[in-house]
């Protein structure tokens, strides 16, 4: 028999009630450098050292009062290298009801704790928590990462009806009945819910996986499965289907804008251009029927044809400006955004305008003098309509970037400011977004209440241009008072 224990990798032996020892295999020289032959008579304190004598004192105590004892316990090596854990065991030897002794087993469970360490930290990493419940009782142990899932500790009741408590209170009384259901039926557990953390109070979702075990006859026995905490995954679906809907709402914001659009355009086409050429067919309906004896006549109809042509003109020549400004393409964005700012200033006398503008710049790609064209068109129909302003102010120029040019344009104005980080705050300023990004630049708008309102656009251009001067950081300022001063190697305009 000693030498069947002797040749086990597991130490093994023998403390009676004096706690001095009977017997020790040959494992406790590797496991604590002490040769065996010398351990028996010695008192358990001077094998195992202090230290460890006290650890496993309430245990040795319980044994004796002849309760059996396990736990785990980290043992050095002799030489202090390395770290082995054991499970440990005492037996207690009971003869005619008093206890004589104990047995000693410690098993190295070294590997198995490297595993269920990986484990811990693949369920840390994934968020995943794993559980066991034993059906008849209805207590359940779950990982350490489980209990962080749920906020709970050690302390809180693992059992059904403390999982109960955990459920969210729209939730709860779904689960139990599915999770009635999942036993009765032997289904396997797929559903995610809502719980409470106790600790900090905080909502999450989870998602609870699990197999019914069952006894030979059937009978549910234990339920065995996950929890993986997918919350910030619900934040990113409910982000998604936000993003879903407002891009449904915008499409059919924008379907109905066009109609809008085509709408006034027939209506501008009927009003302006039928009537005209109506008046055309009738005239020469006259001098086809008069002939061409009566001069004057004829000379009054070809005059009122050619009226009636010029206004066709001026008519289309209005429509087209509105669909495509061709003074894009024949001067260039300067002259185009100085004759938007006339016009409109024509239409707005009460708010003074001034517009600084590179006479250098130079912007080749017909999206980006498109893009520009508008915004500043968008924001000239916000300042008339919101903002209750008395002064405008207009920057275009160049900027240098180290990945190329830049241009930048800044509008702002002195009026009282509006909501502009509201989710429905207009398709004016989700289309200004939506044409910057489109183009890889960026776009900035403040509008504190009472402040104004600033607008920055950073675009890509393909030419570089001169760095910002001060004065022109200065501008660029919020919500410092308008300044109206012209800069130098700007083209000034202005309304007075």
């Amino acid at each position: 028999m000693q030498a069947v224990l002797n040749s086990v990798s597991s130490m093994i032996g023998y403390w009676d009630r004096t706690l001095h020892n009977r017997f020790a295999n040959h494992a406790y020289r590797d496991w604590f450098g002490v040769e065996p032959a010398t351990i028996p008579g010695r008192h358990i304190r001077e094998v195992i050292g202090e230290e460890r004598y006290r650890l496993n004192l309430p245990y040795i105590e319980a044994v004796l009062n002849g309760v059996a004892q396990q736990f785990e316990r980290a043992i050095p090596s002799p030489d202090g290298r390395s770290v082995r854990y054991a499970l440990a065991r005492y037996l207690p030897d009971i003869v005619d009801g008093e206890v004589r002794g104990f047995f000693v087993e410690v098993v190295d469970v070294t590997s198995i704790k490297s595993n269920e360490q990986a484990l811990q930290r693949a369920q840390e990493v994934g968020r995943v928590g794993s559980y066991i419940i034993e059906l008849p009782s209805g207590r359940w142990v779950g990982s350490p990462m489980l209990d962080r899932i749920f906020g709970i500790g050690p302390e809180y009741e693992h059992t059904v009806d403390g999982w109960g408590r955990l459920l969210h209170p729209d939730d709860r009384q779904g689960m139990l009945d599915y999770g009635r259901q999942v036993i009765a039926e032997r289904l396997p557990f797929d559903r995610q819910y809502r719980i409470v953390r106790p600790r900090d109070g905080a909502v999450r979702w989870v998602h609870g996986l699990g197999q019914i075990e069952c006894t030979r006859d059937g009978m549910p026995l234990r339920l065995v499965g996950t929890v993986q905490d997918i919350t910030e995954n619900k934040r990113a679906e409910a982000a998604t289907q936000a993003l879903l809907d407002e891009n449904t709402r915008l499409v059919r914001q924008l379907i109905a804008m066009q109609e809008r659009e085509r709408a006034e355009l027939a209506r501008e086409l009927h009003d302006e251009l039928s009537q005209h050429l109506t008046a055309i067919r009738a005239f020469a309906g006259a001098i086809r029927r008069n002939g061409v004896s009566d001069g004057e006549r004829i000379k009054a109809a070809a005059q009122a044809i050619d009226d009636c042509a010029s206004e066709i003109y001026t008519v289309s020549h209005r429509l087209m400006e509105g669909l495509h400004p061709n003074v894009l393409d024949a001067a260039g964005i300067v002259e185009a955004i100085a004759a938007l700012l006339e016009a409109w200033g024509q239409q707005h006398p009460e708010i003074e305008w001034r517009a600084s503008l590179a006479r250098d710049l130079v912007c080749d790609a017909p999206q980006l003098r498109v893009a520009i064209y508008r915004i500043v068109q968008e924001c000239l129909n916000n300042v008339s309509r919101h903002a209750q302003a008395h002064r405008l102010r207009v920057i275009l120029a160049s900027r240098p970037s180290p990945t190329g040019g830049k241009l930048r344009l800044v509008v702002r104005d002195d009026g009282v400011g509006r909501e502009v980080a509201a989710p429905h705050a207009g398709f004016g300023l989700l289309g200004m977004r939506e044409r910057v990004l489109s183009l890889g630049g960026s776009l900035q708008i403040q509008s504190p209440h009472g402040c104004g309102t600033r607008v920055r656009v950073l675009l890509p251009n393909g030419h570089d241009g001169q760095p910002d001067t001060p004065e022109q950081q200065d501008h660029d300022r919020f919500p410092s008072p308008l300044n109206l001063l012209p800069r130098t190697g700007e083209r000034r305009f202005t309304s007075r």
